[in-house]
């Protein structure tokens, strides 16, 4: 789902889901495909086309009853697809503010955010926590199993498959906010941080590294070397136990993986 809000005169929030990201960079990709399907977007109501028009000379945001565009030029399109592919990951945009254009009279801010939903499963002695994109799938998870050790999907294969639905649970919910998972989040990983700055020494930005496609997140294909864990991104097919070896681009602090590609 992407929604698209008037805050007031000059600024506006794209907000949109992990699936609603994916969707925006397909439609970069086949950007200069004459067919290419724009994606859906919710504004005032009103269902309505995302698009982007790639122009040098036009920085105007313009919203029709039918069609919400942005004009761009290659540069800004180059950044807005590397922030979308950062909040794959990150599941945030930092900052947000992603352009300025100009919108009627005024120069019009649009921010960026990402929507997850937050819960707590309690069954008998178990309880699993949970960050759902809209539909239910999961991108992190805790698990804090029936011996009070605790467990994180960043660090284990835990990430449970099927999309979580409220009604069919048996167990007892509770909706949580986003602080509240993060904190708990940071503080089973705290721990681990020691150990995750010396592996970002040891691999700086721009090194090759060697692993074995182990599992497949929604955030990517997870890697795992001998003292490192990965995520790529690419359009490179999932391939169980194949070792393969890529380039360190970036890291991802909140989950401890290199990004690679």
């Amino acid at each position: 789902m992407i929604e698209f809000i008037k805050d007031n005169k000059i600024e506006f929030q794209l907000n949109t889901d992990l699936q609603g990201i994916e969707d925006i960079l397909m439609y970069i990709k086949e950007l200069n495909n004459k067919n290419v399907k724009s994606p859906k977007i919710l504004y005032s109501g009103t269902t309505r086309n995302f698009e982007i028009e790639l122009d040098t000379d036009v920085d105007e945001l313009i919203i029709s009853k039918d069609v919400v565009k942005i004009y761009m030029d290659d540069e800004e399109l180059e950044y807005f697809e590397e922030r979308l592919k950062d909040a794959l990951i990150s599941r945030c945009f930092y900052p947000a503010e992603m352009f300025e254009k100009k919108y009627k009279n005024n120069y019009a801010t649009i921010y960026c955010d990402v929507t997850m939903k937050y819960l707590l499963l309690q069954f008998e002695e178990e309880k699993f926590w949970f960050e759902l994109d809209d539909e239910g799938y999961a991108y992190r998870q805790i698990v804090s199993d029936e011996y009070n050790q605790m467990h994180v999907s960043c660090l284990e294969d835990c990430l449970v498959e099927d999309p979580i639905n409220e009604e069919d649970i048996d167990g007892s919910i509770i909706h949580l906010t986003e602080q509240e998972f993060d904190t708990l989040w940071q503080s089973v990983l705290k721990k681990y941080r020691k150990q995750w700055e010396g592996i970002k020494k040891r691999y700086p930005v721009g090194a090759y590294v060697q692993g074995v496609n182990s599992y497949s997140y929604p955030q990517g294909t997870i890697i795992r070397g001998n003292d490192f864990i990965a995520i790529y991104t690419g359009d490179e097919p999932f391939c169980l136990n194949k070792l393969v070896q890529y380039k360190v681009k970036a890291y991802d602090d909140m989950d401890m993986w290199l990004v690679v590609g």
